[in-house]
C-alpha cells in the first residue's frame, strides 16, 4: 500500500539539551539532543508517567520544553495520531469527516480521492455516507488514523496505537509505513509493534532518555549490554560487597520468562477477540481495559526481569 505524504526537506526536526517538567514537579526528562533523520523509525518505551506523551507533544508544538531548544524545518508537516476519542461530530458522515481534511492527496505521480482512501482501510462505499456515531469503537479509531493520514504528512507520531486498533487495521498500517517516506515515532507497550516498526528507540530511564539502536526487543538487550559507569573509588576500609541474589530472588527470576510469554499470549488473545467485527462499544471497552492491564503487568514484570538478571550477571 503505497503513501501519501509531503515531501521533507533536509532540516526535520532537532533538538538540544531538552528538558521538561510540569509546574511544581521535577524533571520528566533532561539532557536530551537529538537531530532527526528524513528516514527514521523510531519507538519510545518507558514506564507509564515518565514522559513518553509529553515528548511527542513537543514536537507537535502542543507544549514547550523547560528547557533546551527544539527547531523545525520549514517543510515538516506533522501527523498526530491520539490516544483516546478525539471531538468529534458523531452526526457528520464519514465521507464529510475525511473531505474535512482532504478531498484528494497525492499518491507519487497519482492522486487518490478520499472514498478511494476509505475503502483502501475497510470502509466499503455504503459505509461512506452513514454518521459517525454507527461506526464502532474500533472502526472510529480507524477512521481517525486514516483522517490523520489524509493530511499527508511527513512526520507521524502515533501514541499507542496497538490500544484502540483491531488486527487487521494494524497490518493495514504496516503495511502503509513500510513505503512512508518521511519520519515514524511511536509510543508503544507493544514489543511486537515496535520490533516490526522502529529502528532505534528511545528508552526513558530515571529522568533520562537514551537513545538505543533496534527496536523494543533489541534495545532492551543493548542497554543490558552498555557499558557500566566506572564506580567512584572508594576508601580501602569500606570494602564494598556486591549484591547478589536472594533465595526469593532467584525462584522470581526462574518464573518470569514464562509468565512473560503467558501474559504476551493473553494480549494477542484479547487482540484477536477486539479484532472481531460488529462489537458492541461496552464488550470492546471491556476487553480495552483487560488489555490495558495485562500490558501494563507486562511492563511491570518485564522491567522486573531485567533488573534481576543485570543483577544475576554482575554477581
Amino acid at each position: 500500500m503505497e503513501s501519501a505524504s509531503t515531501r521533507l526537506g533536509k532540516k526535520t526536526i532537532e533538538w538540544e539539551d531538552l528538558a521538561f517538567h510540569y509546574s511544581g514537579q521535577k524533571d520528566l526528562f533532561s539532557h536530551f539532543s537529538y537531530r532527526l533523520l528524513s528516514n527514521d523509525r523510531i519507538g519510545i518505551v518507558g514506564l507509564n508517567g515518565c514522559g513518553k506523551s509529553t515528548l511527542l507533544k513537543i514536537f507537535d508544538h502542543e507544549l514547550a520544553p523547560t528547557s533546551g531548544t527544539i527547531e523545525w524545518g520549514e517543510t515538516v508537516r506533522i501527523g498526530f495520531f491520539r490516544q483516546g476519542d478525539q471531538e468529534v461530530d458523531l452526526n457528520m458522515r464519514v465521507i464529510d469527516y475525511l473531505e474535512e481534511t482532504a478531498k484528494v492527496v497525492s499518491l507519487g505521480k497519482d492522486t487518490i480521492t478520499a472514498s478511494q482512501m476509505l475503502e483502501r482501510f475497510l470502509f466499503p462505499k455504503e459505509m461512506h455516507y452513514v454518521p459517525i456515531s454507527r461506526l464502532s469503537g474500533g472502526e472510529r479509531r480507524r477512521l481517525y488514523l486514516l483522517r490523520v493520514l489524509m493530511q499527508a504528512p511527513n512526520v507521524l507520531l502515533l501514541d499507542e496505537p496497538t490500544n484502540d486498533l483491531d488486527l487487521v487495521t494494524l497490518e493495514i498500517l504496516e503495511d502503509y509505513l513500510d513505503t512512508f517516506p518521511g519520519i515514524v515515532i511511536a509510543v508503544s507497550h507493544d514489543r511486537y509493534f515496535l520490533d516490526r516498526i522502529a529502528e532505534h528507540t528511545f528508552l526513558f530511564e530515571k529522568g533520562a532518555i537514551l537513545d538505543l539502536v533496534g527496536g523494543y526487543s533489541e534495545a532492551l538487550i543493548r542497554m543490558k549490554e552498555r557499558p557500566k559507569k566506572e564506580k567512584e573509588t572508594k576508601p580501602v576500609y569500606k570494602k564494598e560487597r556486591k549484591a547478589r541474589l536472594t533465595y526469593m530472588e532467584k525462584k522470581e527470576l526462574s518464573v518470569l520468562p514464562e509468565l512473560l510469554d503467558s501474559l504476551e499470549k493473553e494480549i494477542e488473545s484479547l487482540n484477536a477477540q477486539m479484532s472481531e467485527p460488529n462489537l458492541s462499544y461496552e464488550i470492546l471497552s471491556s476487553l480495552t481495559a483487560q488489555r490495558d492491564e495485562k500490558e501494563a503487568l507486562l511492563e511491570e514484570k518485564s522491567e522486573r526481569w531485567m533488573v534481576l538478571e543485570e543483577k544475576r550477571e554482575n554477581e
